[in-house]
């Protein structure tokens, strides 16, 4: 009885460590994930597994299609030159690299362990992963264009360029640049992908003076490598616009008498090749100059009727006219030097007199006027406290009136003992017919 249960116990043990052996049987230590490879590269998947039994083989599996077994150290490959891979059965890795990977490649992968080369449902199988296969235009792009004219255009004509790059993924960004500086996805930038395979990136705008001799650059970049940048350009483009004119005027301020010349500036494509001046009101004849293809104007002997005379300059060329105008001010004191006018259509200036000389001398007399009132206020309220006071006196009765020390003269103060005349007397009472004050000679 003894035997029987001992041999029991022995069998239960056996028992267990077996289905311990079983269920650690071929187990993934480490299962394939997710790869993203740009076209062209290559793309390794890594799968590390225990316990392998002899004889099991392992397979690299794309969606149900086996495209590398592993059996021992023998690969068997459907694509020798595609898929390669890389076993160590010591440390349990079968790892499966995708040679020069392309838009085929991108798909679902597995890897499975199976008994033998004829069984039919794997042993254990790990999940899918994916790769993923970016890749980039070809060297022909970008492309730039002008869809719209041959590189010269006249002021207001309507201008479309066009950048163009084949479809990538994922997705390219076209970008829009001038003078290093990126014009942006503005109102007048439209993104174009109507067409299979192309994606477009178009820039509209109204050609102005402005954009004459500007060039323009398409940059290409993409998420998929930071390090890939290509550009192309259209341009220098040439646009024709009528005359901006200046007037450049005197150096010095007006003043009646004065010779005054004005230069009329002129900037414009193709060059400005006539100029003429109108005034208004009209100043003689016989006071003005022209030269230089009435391009100078020469003003003599101004007066102060020429004051208010709107002065004009038109350029033209065969695109149109342009003009500039300002306003003569003539003033007999000099004044600072008028500014000059830039303008294309109606624009005009005035020429303002400096008064700061005049306005200087106007305070210094305005508070030399006021020193002299204050000083005449103060002596005229003297006075009349001194008549005040004596009328005061004359009020009480008082009899006798007391020597001054000092009195008043159309010249000053004086003193009684050094006056020459007749002093007021004290020795005798007043009367009031008698003047008060003391006759000085």
């Amino acid at each position: 009885m003894y035997k029987l249960q001992k041999n029991c116990f022995a069998f239960l043990i056996i028992l267990m460590v077996s289905l311990r052996t079983a269920e650690s049987t071929a187990s993934f230590l480490k299962e394939p994930s997710d790869v993203i490879a740009l076209r062209g590269k290559d793309a390794t998947f890594t799968c590390t597994i225990e316990n392998l039994e002899p004889g099991y083989i392992v397979q690299w599996i794309q969606s149900v299609r086996v495209v590398l077994s592993q059996n021992g150290n023998v690969s068997v490959n459907v694509h020798p030159m595609h898929f390669q891979i890389d076993a160590n059965r010591d440390r349990g890795e079968y790892n499966l690299t995708i040679k020069s990977v392309t838009s085929t490649d991108d798909n679902q992968y597995s890897c499975a362990v199976f008994e033998n080369e004829d069984s039919l449902e794997p042993i254990i199988s790990s999940r899918d992963v994916r790769l993923t296969v970016n890749f980039l235009p070809s060297e022909a792009y970008p492309e730039c264009s002008e869809t719209q004219g041959n590189g010269i255009y006249n002021e207001g004509d309507y201008i479309e360029l066009c950048c163009e790059s084949e479809r990538a993924s994922p997705p390219v960004t076209l970008q829009w640049t001038t003078n290093d500086k990126v014009i942006g996805l503005r109102q007048d930038i439209r993104i174009d992908d109507s067409e299979n395979g192309i994606h477009k990136i178009i820039y509209k705008f109204n050609a102005t003076a402005a954009h004459n001799g500007m060039s323009f650059s398409c940059i290409l970049a993409t998420s998929a490598d930071s390090t890939y940048r290509r550009s192309c350009s259209t341009g220098p483009i040439e646009v024709r616009y009528k005359p901006q004119v200046l007037i450049s005027n005197y150096e010095k301020a007006v003043a009646p008498g004065q010779e005054i010349l004005f230069f009329c500036n002129s900037t414009a494509n193709p060059v400005a090749t006539s100029f003429r001046w109108e005034l208004e009101p009209a100043i003689d004849a016989d006071r003005l100059h022209l030269n230089l293809d009435n391009q100078t104007m020469q003003m003599l002997n101004t007066k102060p009727k020429d004051n208010g005379t709107n002065i004009k300059c038109f350029a033209s060329n065969t695109i149109g006219d342009g003009h500039a105008q300002l306003i003569l001010l003539v003033h007999p004191y000099p004044t600072t030097t008028p500014r000059s006018v830039v303008a294309t259509t109606h624009f005009s200036a005035s020429i303002f007199p400096n008064e700061r000389k005049k306005k200087g001398e106007e305070t210094l007399t305005l508070a030399i006027t006021l020193c002299i009132a204050t000083i005449g206020c103060i002596m005229l309220i003297l006075l009349l406290t001194i008549v005040y006071n004596c009328k005061k006196k004359k009020d009480k009765g008082v009899n006798y009136i007391p020597k001054l020390d000092y009195y008043f003269t159309p010249t000053g103060l004086g003193n009684s003992e050094t006056a020459t005349g007749r002093s007021a007397s004290t020795d005798r009472p007043h009367r009031y017919d008698e003047p008060i004050y003391q006759e000085v000679e």
